[in-house]
């Protein structure tokens, strides 16, 4: 790497150091994946960047700020990615920020609905999460991306909207493929998991 910085390769170091931020993140290493990721953008803003190279930078974007529960952002992300990824035509790559952009609507509906922040702290719950993501399915994205994933998404979305932990395991068993072979989604997956059994004990004591 240093010696790619004597070089002042623009282009190399924008690519190396999205690579770095991706090891990283792949490590649990978010401060330094997030560190990787400014300098890939820093040196991004120098040159023209091409879409498909720009559409990973924003990819991983999202990753960051989905880690860090701020998924409004992250599904920003994701979105730009994702129609760079879809104007390509590159079905393969366009397919998982679809997922992860579903991904964030779940897990921001079920945060809000039991008033976890991404502290982990507590606020005001309701009965039923606010997880709606048919417009995603139904829609002109919907369509076009038919298949398992985007029917193994939907089942967590109906799972977290009943908050129900038994149709959410059921739904793991069913399509493990498409939900446990991410990184992403399987780390908040478990989150999700989490709040669920939580959402499930609060039922139980709840007058």
């Amino acid at each position: 790497l240093l010696e790619l910085k004597k070089l002042d390769d623009k282009q190399l170091l924008v690519e190396t150091h999205l690579v770095e931020s991706k090891i990283h993140h792949g490590l649990r290493g978010m401060a330094k994946s997030k560190a990787a990721l400014t300098a890939s953008r820093t040196n991004a803003n120098a040159i023209y960047v091409a879409p498909a190279l720009q559409s990973q930078i924003d990819l991983m974007s999202g990753v960051l700020h989905c880690e860090e529960g701020d998924y409004d952002t992250a599904h920003s992300y994701f979105l730009e990615a994702f129609e760079q990824l879809d104007q390509l035509d590159d079905r393969d790559k366009a397919m998982p920020c679809l997922k992860y952009m579903m991904l964030c609507r779940i897990l921001d509906g079920l945060s809000k609905a039991l008033g976890i922040s991404a502290s982990g702290t507590m606020g005001i719950r309701s009965d039923r999460a606010e997880v709606d993501i048919s417009g995603m399915v139904s829609g002109k994205r919907g369509v076009k991306y038919a298949g398992r994933d985007m029917e193994a998404m939907s089942a967590i979305a109906a799972a977290a909207s009943e908050r129900s932990l038994k149709d959410y395991e059921a739904v793991l068993a069913k399509y493990p493929n498409e939900l446990q072979d991410d990184l992403l989604i399987r780390h908040h997956l478990k989150t999700l998991q989490e709040q669920l059994l939580e959402s499930n004990l609060i039922r139980i004591i709840e007058p």
